[in-house]
């Protein structure tokens, strides 16, 4: 038996990868795909290397840039169980890139991979059950996995839930809920109003909103002081 290799010059030396897809998350989760050095080896027909290839047709990685190929490696990936690939592959079928649109489909596998803790899918999966596609509307399953989401600190997430919060369209778990929030998705890089608590919530006051930042700091559940 033998095996193919293919060589793929991918990043400069010391470069790695980030969310090259969809809410221009930072993948620093163990789904992400992180080339260390300026050569890599891959095994085309592992999980691993399917991913590699999908994402390499995706961006025109030293490969002519080519969605459909690019559709048809993230599906084999994602079939073989490798999860930043099932996320990958579900936004495909959503947004209808090198293929036809599928919401049934792209729903399942954007479920297969948030039930195996992939924050993006949980995330995208969320505003699927939010606006009904591909799924019967169920606003409960969508604050469920918006939840989940944010808890693992989904800056897309945690900001969409601090303005569900502020509209009054979620509930707040405890006060100033959604100015924890937002301090939260500041402090992991939102680029974006500092001041917002103060303009939604303006009778808060100048304690409690330090006690937000530490909170936010520690990445803990507030402890209200007066």
């Amino acid at each position: 038996m033998c095996f193919v290799i293919f060589l793929i010059v991918m990043f400069p030396a010391g470069a790695s990868a980030c969310g090259w897809w969809g809410e221009n998350q930072d993948e620093t989760n163990e789904e992400a795909i992180v080339v260390p050095g300026v050569v890599e080896l891959v095994a085309p027909y592992s999980p691993e290397g399917m991913a590699k290839m999908s994402r390499a047709y995706r961006l025109g990685l030293n490969v002519p840039q080519d969605d459909t190929l690019a559709r048809n490696w993230a599906k084999r990936a994602a079939q073989a169980g490798h999860l930043g690939a099932m996320s990958d592959f579900a936004q495909y079928l959503e947004d209808g890139v090198g293929g036809p649109v599928d919401l049934a489909e792209s729903v399942k596998w954007y479920r297969n991979a948030a039930d195996l803790g992939v924050v993006s899918a949980q995330h995208s999966l969320a505003n699927m059950y939010f606006d009904g596609r591909g799924v019967v509307r169920d606003n409960a399953k969508g604050v469920m996995w918006l939840r989940r989401a944010a808890g693992a600190q989904h800056r897309a997430a945690l900001t969409q839930l601090a303005d569900l919060i502020w509209q009054g369209r979620i509930p707040a778990q405890y006060p100033l809920e959604a100015c924890f929030l937002w301090q939260l998705a500041l402090q992991n890089g939102l680029q974006d109003d500092p001041e917002r608590c103060r303009k939604e919530q303006p009778d808060m006051t100048a304690s409690a909103m330090v006690n937000i930042a530490e909170s936010a700091l520690a990445a803990e559940p507030i402890v209200w002081r007066k």
